[in-house]
Order: C-alpha cells, then structure tokens, then sequence
C-alpha cells in the first residue's frame, strides 16, 4: 500500500516489490561532477572496516581512461585505504561510519 501522491513510478505503477527491495554494498550509481571526479554512490551504508569492491573500476575494465589516483569518503576527514586491483576497486571503510543511508566516494 502507498498512500500520498506517488502512485506511479516513471516505468510503471509502484508495487509491493519496489518497497521491499533492498540494497546490498554491491550497488553502486555513478556521476561525474563538474571537476571531472567521479562520484560512487554505494546505495547502503556499509559497516565499519568493510570492503567494497567496485568491479567496473578495475585496472582491466575500460570504464576510466587512467588509473584511479586518488579515493575520498564524503564527509569523512581521515585517509581511506584503497587499492585498484584488476578485477576491481578495493575501499576499506573507517572504522567510524556515522553516516544514514548511503555513502559517496570521491574517485579521482
């Protein structure tokens, strides 16, 4: 049941289906901001010291035309540890994840 305005959704009506799904640290979306940095929207707030892979930023994909210098974690002070490896993008979250609902990498 949805109750308010949203009935529909742009490619069909909302079902039950859509308000029980659930997003796992494997989903991520994706944007290029106006620096040219590309922003990783990790679709749920992973737990503490976790590591995410992004498989379609490895140094064997060509989904980027240079290698990855440099990873931030929106709103996060420290240092992020992380690695391209082939087959992936490897980032350690902090051991403090005091975030709600997503998370947001800086890739530069």
């Amino acid at each position: 049941q949805v109750d308010g305005k949203l009935k529909m959704l742009p490619g069909g009506k909302l079902e039950r289906r859509h308000a029980d799904f659930k997003f796992d640290i494997q989903d991520f979306r994706f944007t290029v901001g106006k620096n040219n940095a590309l922003y990783a929207f990790c679709m749920t707030v992973p737990e503490p010291g976790k590591q995410l892979k992004i498989k379609s930023l490895g140094n064997d994909s060509k989904n980027l035309d240079k290698p990855v210098k440099g990873v931030k974690l929106l709103g996060y002070d420290g240092k992020l540890k992380w690695k391209q490896e082939a087959d992936g993008l490897l980032i350690t979250c902090p051991a403090e994840m005091s975030f709600a609902t997503a998370v947001v990498f800086k890739i530069e």
